[in-house]
């Protein structure tokens, strides 16, 4: 059992190490939130809740022969550019999700010109990110430094 003097240094740990600790948790739940960004391009939608976009008529035929999705923009045509989407930057205050893949500029600025907010959770997958994943991950890294357990 630790002495209250025990628990006190532990605590002071704690604190100098919560930037560390923040950035790992990120770390540990990168694969959470990257999934979630992914079920949104499933439906066709962007961080702001909106359509990503349509397709054209032509574009529409060629999707529909292969048996992909036709009614809305999935970004996922050769898969290539979801495989790639992780996080960019990370620091304390947040962690930014995008993708590195060479046709990620077209998407975002080439001639569909999706725009910059196809990256990013909408609120309720921000809300399912941060409690059902990084809120766990934080608070087990806590406890174990704490308590040692």
């Amino acid at each position: 059992m630790a002495t209250v003097i025990e628990i006190r240094d532990r605590f002071k740990n704690l604190l100098n190490s919560l930037g560390s600790i923040i950035v790992s948790t990120y770390k540990d739940t990168e694969k959470d939130a990257v999934k979630l960004q992914q079920d949104q391009w499933d439906v066709g939608l962007r961080a702001d809740g909106g359509q990503i976009g349509q397709y054209s008529d032509f574009t529409k035929s060629i999707k529909k022969r292969k048996g992909q999705e036709t009614e809305f923009v999935t970004l996922q045509d050769s898969g290539a550019l979801i495989k790639s989407i992780k996080f960019t930057s990370i620091v304390e205050e947040y962690a930014e999700i995008d993708a590195t893949d060479g046709k990620r500029d077209k998407v975002v600025s080439g001639d569909n010109n999706y725009g910059e907010d196809i990256f990013g959770l909408m609120e309720q997958n921000t809300y399912e990110y941060a409690n059902d994943s990084w809120l766990k991950s934080f608070g087990n890294r806590l406890r174990k430094l704490i308590w040692r357990r």
